[in-house]
């Protein structure tokens, strides 16, 4: 969720020959990931499904599902929303990767997360963080209790 281009799935796909994936992201970016895809001959293994993740039920069933710098973007119901819909589409015994800027509990480090948290709060303090105004940096155990919450 959140694939944009398809970075991550070429990349995953170039390094497991038997690997397929599905990049979930909004219809914009279609184009340019389909044309991304293509380029490194992969059109054959990995497709392309548009929708709002927030708006939308995501179709299909997955072995993984890779949340990529989705969450830090929600306050805490837009995460829990979005962690329940990547849980829906599991099969049984797979995997949830998140895959974001979390800060340990200090909020002073990893140094990137860090980094990009203040940059972002001084840059975009009328949307912070962009897009919703409830979203806040994702710390380590805040992210546990979203994930362990019952949902």
């Amino acid at each position: 969720l959140g694939g944009g281009p398809g970075t991550f799935a070429i990349h995953f796909c170039k390094q497991n020959e038997k690997l397929k994936a599905t990049v979930y992201d909004l219809p914009t970016t279609r184009p340019f990931a389909e044309k991304t895809i293509d380029q490194f001959g992969l059109s054959d293994r990995i497709g392309f499904m548009d929708g709002n993740y927030l708006e939308e039920n995501i179709a299909g069933r997955y072995d993984v599902v890779w949340l990529s710098h989705i969450l830090h973007g929600e306050g805490p119901d837009g995460c829990r929303k979005i962690i329940r819909k990547a849980v829906e589409v599991l099969e049984p015994g797979g995997t949830i990767f998140i895959h974001d800027f979390i800060l340990n509990d200090t909020m002073a480090s990893p140094l990137f997360p860090a980094l990009f948290s203040r940059f972002s709060r001084h840059f975009f303090p009328s949307t912070c963080f962009w897009l919703h105004p409830r979203a806040r940096p994702i710390r380590k155990n805040k992210l546990w209790i979203c994930l362990t919450k019952p949902m």
